[in-house]
């Protein structure tokens, strides 16, 4: 059967022509679904610049003592010890907890050297392609590159990324494969089972080269919606919140569905006003939602595989604004969470320093965020 034909045919099925899921391999179906146990990472992406400081800090830095009083005197005050003089903020007790069991690594002071771009969507580019502007910003994705090179696991599946909640991000974008994103996929979508019998019926239909590529892209996008249908109706959870997203990869990892790396976003952290009452439900909430997956992926065995990244885009001032809230900064924390979290060689009890940027002083970074995404892909992505 010649091309043309098969796409006339193949487009009476609603759309599910999309080239895209060509690189999902035959081997990745509900029915005798190889299962993939190897190390996976989850990136969380705490959207809008969430402050770190506020819930980690050097309680003897005067600039903090000095210019944001009201946003740092519970952790002066009483924050739980970490490390030498640096505190965690004690509104924030399950930090604390997560900590104690080793089951958290704060990454201080991460940041890139491009200062002067603190908009959301300059940071954001830097983070996602892996690159900084002022030197040469890439077009394609830090994961997306490893796609490219087909360096995750597992082998036979050449797009082994979910995204949960986020089609705008570009970390997950190479030249020549991409992720796949969860919301693209209908479970109630009423052509299932015609596509399911035109599958069948084209089974053993000799195809040429290229009709046979978009029929394999349609039969890997049913067979992985089929895997996402099959998820669904187990989770519970109608929701689209932060938590129901890591409810969902929480199952993806226990089910042993074949993707090394998923990515969540969870929004609302670009608190230029009433930041300590804006923070407090969302940070609850994140890591609410990691101390569930914690103990989910401890009874089934995973989580000693399982790595957590969160990052945010950029920093805050250090000076609180007359909103009680801070504005767009420079240098923040990043966090690792896991079983086995990789040995950090950054030096993790940093002296505080700053840089002068106008007339404003901004916390300076002393770790490069590209150092981080060394750490992940060759101490645990691609490590044997």
């Amino acid at each position: 059967m010649k091309r043309r034909e098969f796409i006339t045919n193949s487009t009476l099925l609603g759309g599910f022509t999309l080239l895209g899921m060509g690189s999902m391999l035959e081997s990745c179906s509900t029915k005798n679904q190889p299962k993939f146990q190897g190390k996976r990472l989850i990136i969380v992406r705490a959207r809008g610049g969430l402050d770190g400081y506020q819930l980690l800090a050097d309680s003897k830095f005067e600039l903090f003592n000095k210019l944001r009083p009201d946003l740092f005197k519970h952790t002066k005050r009483n924050g739980l010890d970490w490390k030498q003089d640096w505190k965690i903020n004690p509104e924030f007790p399950i930090i604390s907890e997560l900590v104690q069991r080793h089951s958290l690594q704060f990454i201080p002071n991460i940041g890139f050297p491009d200062y002067n771009r603190l908009s959301h969507f300059a940071a954001s580019d830097m983070w996602e392609t892996g690159s900084v502007v002022g030197e040469k910003l890439l077009k394609t994705g830090w994961v997306g590159r490893l796609l490219d090179e087909k360096r995750l696991e597992p082998k036979w599946n050449n797009s082994p990324v979910l995204l949960m909640s986020d089609s705008e991000t570009i970390f997950d974008v190479g030249k020549d494969y991409t992720g796949t994103n969860w919301t693209n996929f209908n479970p109630n979508a009423n052509y299932t089972s015609l596509v399911s019998n035109w599958i069948v019926d084209y089974q053993s239909i000799p195809l040429d080269p290229e009709s046979k590529e978009i029929f394999m892209g349609i039969k890997q996008n049913h067979r992985i919606q089929e895997i996402i249908k099959s998820l669904e109706e187990t989770s519970g959870i109608s929701d689209r919140n932060f938590l129901g997203h890591m409810d969902r990869i929480t199952k993806c990892i226990r089910a042993d569905v074949p993707f090394q790396v998923f990515h969540v976003t969870q929004d609302g952290y670009d608190t230029h006003h009433k930041q300590e009452i804006r923070m407090k439900p969302l940070v609850d909430e994140l890591f609410t939602g990691l101390t569930k997956l914690e103990n989910d992926l401890k009874a089934s065995g995973h989580w000693d595989d399982t790595l957590v990244f969160v990052y945010t885009e950029f920093g805050r001032t250090i000076a609180q604004n007359a909103n009680f809230g801070t504005d767009h900064g420079t240098a923040n924390h990043a966090y690792l969470l896991g079983g086995k979290i990789p040995k950090l060689p950054f030096n993790n009890i940093p002296e505080l320093q700053t840089i002068l940027i106008g007339e404003t002083e901004y916390l300076k970074h002393e770790v490069d965020f590209r150092d981080v995404y060394q750490l992940l892909t060759n101490s645990w992505l691609i490590n044997k």
